[in-house]
């Protein structure tokens, strides 16, 4: 794993804004259409807010674990609209271009923006997502408070969008209870006609 310094997470801002959302019920076994690209099928009740084009995704609440969907982001587009609006600074963009480790790169830079933590990534891998190619890394850090979370991010990009999951939680007790929960969400996705 390789450290990467003065790094946040923009989770930190979307979970500030999540936890004034309203979550609705993300029911077992009903499909929940992601930009018109894919779609995810719950194999258990989970709790949904959406911001915009993101999607968070949790059981017991986005501070102890959750899956936050980057839904469909658009060439030349920042993966969180509200950082283009508060800061001096251009916030990084997605291009259709990228190869995963620039993906995996704006990412980072994304989270930097936000909040200063210690964060490690590890290698990239191979994975699919529905029927395109795909990769995936996982990371974990020690948030704010002391606490040690734990994660991995799965992304894809399909008609020149991104589609990014990232699945993080506590580390002690909350990731092992919940990560075959997030793996079968990711599992579940399934391609729309393009």
């Amino acid at each position: 794993m390789r450290p990467i310094r003065s790094i946040g997470l923009a989770v930190t801002a979307l979970l500030v804004l999540s936890a004034c959302q309203a979550y609705n019920l993300a029911e077992s076994g009903k499909s929940i259409e992601l930009a018109k690209s894919f779609s995810m099928t719950p194999a258990r009740d989970w709790n949904l807010a959406v911001n915009g084009k993101v999607q968070i995704w949790t059981i017991e609440g986005p501070i102890l674990q959750r899956m936050q969907v980057f839904n469909g982001i658009e060439d030349g587009k920042p993966l969180v609209e509200a950082l283009s609006a508060d800061q001096d600074k251009k916030p990084p963009v997605f291009e259709a271009s990228m190869t995963p480790i620039e993906i995996r790169d704006l990412f980072v830079a994304t989270i930097a923006r936000v909040s200063q933590l210690n964060l490690e990534t590890g290698e990239l891998r191979p994975e699919a997502v529905a029927d395109e190619a795909g990769f995936r890394f996982e990371y974990n850090y020690t948030d704010k408070n002391g606490v040690d979370k734990r994660g991995f991010v799965l992304a894809t990009t399909r008609n020149d969008r991104l589609y990014l999951f990232d699945y993080a939680a506590v580390a002690l007790y909350y990731y092992e209870r919940y990560i075959n929960d997030a793996e079968q969400l990711v599992k579940s996705l399934s391609a729309s006609a393009a």
